[in-house]
């Protein structure tokens, strides 16, 4: 997650030649994303205990086609 994190801001400024501060804020999606997905999936895990369905739904959801 780390990496993934630290590499697309390295990408967009070399590739398509953005400044730091526009590939940070290019990011903002990215993060506001995980951010809104990972905090009530882990208060639904912490009230239930159980967390084994939500890295399969992940999966699956990560797999499905973009149209």
């Amino acid at each position: 997650m780390f990496a993934f994190v630290g590499y697309p801001p390295t990408h967009l400024q070399m590739v398509y030649g953005v400044s730091a501060t526009e590939s940070g804020l290019l990011l903002v999606p990215m993060v506001v994303g995980l951010m809104a997905t990972a905090f009530p999936s882990g208060q639904l895990m912490s009230r239930t205990g159980r967390y084994k369905a939500y890295p399969i739904l992940g999966a699956a959801f990560v797999g499905l086609p973009r149209c």
